[in-house]
């Protein structure tokens, strides 16, 4: 059983809410760099850093790729 306290906005805020994820893209057309059947290269950000290279490459192994968007 789960509690959830009743939205203070009602149910239409919390549908509108979550809509807007829902639709999303897991990852946009401009990140991907190239693909094949090898594998996906595509450009990505690591918070950790700091300046220029806060902007990665990385390239994952097709199947790697879509488990991922999961």
């Amino acid at each position: 059983m789960v509690y959830a306290k009743a939205p203070f906005a009602g149910p239409e805020a919390v549908l509108a809410y979550l809509s807007r994820y829902t639709h999303r893209a897991a990852i946009s057309n401009r990140r991907l760099i190239s693909f094949d059947k090898t594998g996906v290269t595509l450009r990505y950000k690591d918070y950790r850093r700091d300046g220029p290279e806060r902007q990665s490459i990385m390239t994952l192994a097709t199947d790697e790729f879509i488990v991922s968007l999961r």
